[in-house]
């Protein structure tokens, strides 16, 4: 098994794996953005610019980025309110969760400083169907957790959320 072989490995050669995994997670986003531009790219309901309000900001946003996720497409090109406004309200999400999410289908990078932040991030993950960010988002997680960082509540909350999404590494964490 892919987890009991990482328990062993030191903590510069998990790191090492990690960037490896990272680098293939790169080329796959880097593809996916590719086949989307190819099929979505004369669609109108995706050009322009689309307004996305979270935690009470709103932020113009290019709709192909927001096109990686089968969720925001379908909700820009389905006839839906969203579509017909430009406008995609998300009145659970944070600012600060919504400006990681929408940098990571900017550049693929998943960046959060924030504990609390982390785990809205990962929640957003799965709910706008991000597989390569939710485990972007665990990885990271995971080797704060390993280094002993985090609060105790936090780390709480990721574990049920772990559980319950069924992340092996990170609960291991």
């Amino acid at each position: 098994r892919q987890d009991s072989k990482c328990d062993s490995l030191s903590l510069g050669q998990r790191r090492a794996m990690a960037c490896a995994d990272e680098a293939n997670v790169q080329r796959e986003r880097a593809r996916r953005l590719v086949e989307i531009v190819a099929e979505y790219g004369d669609d109108e309901s995706l050009m322009g610019f689309v307004d996305v309000v979270a935690g009470g900001v709103a932020h113009r946003v290019n709709p192909l980025l927001l096109a990686q996720s089968e969720v925001f497409r379908a909700m820009l090109t389905s006839g839906l309110r969203e579509a017909t406004q430009r406008r995609i309200e998300l009145p659970d999400m944070s600012a600060d969760c919504w400006r990681a999410l929408y940098a990571y289908l900017q550049s693929g990078d998943a960046r959060v400083e924030e504990s609390a932040t982390a785990v809205e991030l990962l929640q957003a993950a799965h709910m706008y169907e991000l597989p390569p960010l939710a485990d972007a988002v665990e990885q990271r997680v995971a080797t704060a957790c390993d280094e002993g960082e985090g609060d105790k509540d936090v780390l709480l909350d990721l574990l049920d959320l772990a559980e319950s999404h069924q992340m092996a590494k990170l609960t291991a964490s």
